[in-house]
């Protein structure tokens, strides 16, 4: 098992190469004063989108981010746009029929090409790419087989023509031409750049810890620098991927995934498509070169949050499959990781949070797809505000409760119940090592509680291990050096402090206690 990397070493390749220049390398404005027509919370794809569409249509906009820009699930992407989302395709014509599965393509082909425009005017640096799922066993063929199928049903040009660069045998493929790759960072700086041009106020590290509606208004209350404020807005936006001030109870049937991505330097590019592989294992090449300098881009070792297992070691996997595998002499340079939600009847979400409460938007469960399914989001969001929707935002985003997500709810709410109980009752069970190992860390009971405590950066931190959301007992993950909830995926950092998810509020120091 390696070491675990130091903390401030963990963002990724796309913030430590990217090129462009923003108006974002100033000081922002921060949100404040005056009431917005709306107020954004997120500051991802999803946010800085809406954003720009609301302020370009003359709406008053703020932003409030809690972390800096580099955060986001968008900057820690894989960062490329396609209509080959894995299994999605087949999985959403199953559960939700052909006129669903058509509506999020026309979707996502307007928000690729929305992406494309948008680049070009901003000289945002992007190359088309053609986009390639493929199998290398047995299982992945039926799967690759399924997504032709579903493909071709709803119309899409693929193909199955490979070129010859991979340095493995695959079984069978489907290619479809038009996509694009990108570095995401460059496209956030972008639409940072753009929105302020536009007057928008952007506020990072602002965390947003409630939201009251009104009638006529919604209060937005926030923490920034330690000082609490309060701004009004006409509606808000949650585009914070498991939505916080959770009114529409998505918590109760998103799963959340983590997704780990390597960056090797390769003095060479050796790849031209945009390559998923759908085994057991999910593969996802890329290549991206910037100011000369070669990198292939390597994800995979996925998990559901808080799963019972060793992060740290799935990605030292991944990380000697990809040297091994293309003959690289060195390990990777750059490795990083993002969290992704899935919806259990294969479809994003967008829209209403609530009906009483029909001035707080969110969107949601994107499917480690979120480049195009935020730019689509953003837009239906920006409809919804302005009513001006067309119609496929209609098909896709206003649909009922189907069997696919009572089931999800049911399958949910089980798995929820059997995960709290057991975690509970081993941490009744268990003493938490007093000083856990570099990169470590251990829950037991103390003082009749369960603590956290774990060791980064050469410091033994003690917190509480109760999830400040619903009150799951948290688990250590290894390649993150996170306490992570298996129940909703809140996630925090070993001093206790809120990464994301549906918690709002830090974990309570223990430190005073096991002293």
């Amino acid at each position: 098992m390696s070491e675990a990397k130091p903390l401030a070493d963990r963002h990724g390749i796309w913030a430590a190469l990217g090129q462009h220049t923003a108006a974002h390398d100033r000081a922002p404005e921060a949100v404040g004063g005056d009431a917005y027509d709306v107020l954004v919370v997120g500051a991802g794809i999803t946010g800085l989108t809406s954003a720009v569409l609301l302020a370009e249509s003359g709406l008053r906009v703020g932003v409030l981010e809690a972390h800096d820009l580099r955060a986001s699930a968008t900057v820690n992407s894989t960062g490329k746009l396609s209509l080959l989302h894995g299994q999605t395709l087949s999985s959403l014509r199953s559960k939700r029929g052909d006129e669903v599965a058509a509506a999020y393509v026309q979707g996502n082909l307007a928000a690729i090409d929305w992406a494309r425009a948008f680049c070009a005017a901003r000289q945002v640096p992007l190359q088309e790419r053609t986009s390639i799922l493929f199998s290398r066993t047995e299982q992945g063929v039926k799967q690759v087989a399924q997504q032709r199928e579903a493909a071709e049903a709803l119309r899409l040009p693929v193909g199955t023509e490979v070129a010859a660069e991979l340095p493995f045998e695959i079984l069978d493929a489907v290619t479809l031409d038009g996509g694009l790759q990108l570095n995401p960072y460059e496209l956030i700086l972008a639409l940072v750049e753009r929105a302020t041009e536009l007057g928008v106020h952007l506020s990072l590290n602002t965390r947003v810890t409630r939201v009251d509606h009104h009638r006529t208004h919604v209060d937005v209350h926030a923490s920034r620098a330690g000082r609490d404020l309060s701004v009004r807005g006409g509606h808000v936006i949650i585009g914070t991927g498991f939505p916080i001030v959770d009114r529409s109870a998505e918590f109760t049937t998103l799963t959340a995934y983590r997704s780990y991505a390597l960056g090797f330097e390769t003095g060479m590019p050796l790849l031209t498509g945009m390559y998923l592989g759908l085994d057991r294992e999910t593969i996802s090449l890329r290549e991206y070169t910037t100011a000369g300098r070669h990198h292939l881009v390597v994800g995979g070792a996925g998990h559901k949050v808080g799963a019972s297992v060793s992060s740290r070691e799935r990605v030292d996997a991944l990380s000697q499959w990809g040297q091994e595998t293309f003959g690289l002499v060195a390990p990777e340079k750059y490795r990083w990781s993002a969290q992704d939600y899935e919806e259990p009847d294969a479809a994003p979400s967008s829209g209403v949070a609530n009906p009483v409460h029909p001035r707080i938007l969110y969107a949601t469960g994107y499917n480690k797809w979120g480049l195009s399914n935020g730019i689509a989001a953003a837009h239906d969001l920006r409809g919804r505000i302005l009513d001006e929707r067309a119609e496929w935002m209609h098909t896709l985003y206003d649909r009922r409760v189907t069997t696919s997500k009572l089931g999800g709810l049911v399958a949910r709410g089980a798995e929820v119940g059997v995960t709290a109980v057991g975690d509970w009752a081993r941490a009744e069970l268990s003493t938490p090592e007093a000083h856990p190992a570099e990169g470590e860390g251990s829950v037991g009971r103390s003082g009749g509680v369960p603590v956290a405590v774990s060791t980064v950066d050469g410091v033994t931190r003690s917190v509480s291990a109760v999830c400040t959301h619903l009150g799951g007992v948290l688990r250590w993950n290894d390649e993150d050096c996170s306490w992570d909830c298996p129940l909703h995926a809140s996630r925090f950092a070993p001093d206790g402090t809120r990464i994301e998810g549906p918690a709002t509020s830090d974990l309570p120091s223990r430190d005073a206690d096991e002293a």
